[in-house]
Formats: C-alpha cells, structure tokens, sequence
C-alpha cells in the first residue's frame, strides 16, 4: 500500500524527528503559522520580539565596537572580579571608557572565543 512511498523503516519520521526538522530549518516554522500554534520557541520570538530585537541590534554594536578596542588590564581585572563575585560596578568619569569595557565584558561571557 504504501511501497512506492516508504522503501524502508528509516522513511518513517515520528515526533521527535520532525521536531528536530524544524529546529534544523526554522524557516519552514516560520512560513507556516499553524505550526507556532505547537512551538513554545516561535511563540516566545513573538511575545519578547522587542527583547530579541533590541539584544540583536546590541550585539551588532558590541561587535562593530570590538574592531577598535584593546585589551587592557582594567579589562583583565574587571574579568576576574566579574568570574569571582558574578557582579561588578563599573565607575568613572565620563568617556574613559565605561560602557565599552561593559560591552567587551558582556561579548566576553556570551561569545568567550571572539575576544583576543
């Protein structure tokens, strides 16, 4: 009945394999909004589009930003007080680089392989 379809047992697809399917190709969860109905990952997109959107566009900043900055020993130290505390307060005065070494830090926890 169904030999032209299915020549063996590994052409069969349960719930699992189609799930991986759409992880592997979230275009095809995308086109097709019946399936978001079933997806707790596309409904949560959309509910904190704003949070998704914001923190891409933040990463795009940080990794622009990264093209120009150095390594320095207050990176270094802010590091190991962050890694040490899981906080850290970063003060000074204006332009002497608060949020850049904020920036480089937050790239360092997400991304540890992109910084020199």
């Amino acid at each position: 009945m169904l030999d032209p379809f299915i020549k063996s047992p590994d052409d069969i697809f349960g719930r699992s394999d189609l799930n991986q399917l759409l992880s592997n190709y979230p275009d095809v969860e995308r086109n097709h909004f019946k399936l978001w109905l079933s997806s707790s990952g596309v409904l949560d997109r959309i509910l904190h589009s704003q949070t998704y959107n914001f923190s891409s566009f933040e990463l795009d900043c940080i990794t622009e930003n990264l093209k120009f900055y150095v390594t320095n020993q207050s990176f270094d130290k802010a590091l190991e007080l962050l890694q040490e505390n899981k906080v850290i307060i970063i003060s000074g005065e204006p332009g002497t680089g608060k949020t850049t070494l904020a920036q480089m830090l937050v790239l360092n926890c997400w991304v540890p392989a992109i910084l020199p």
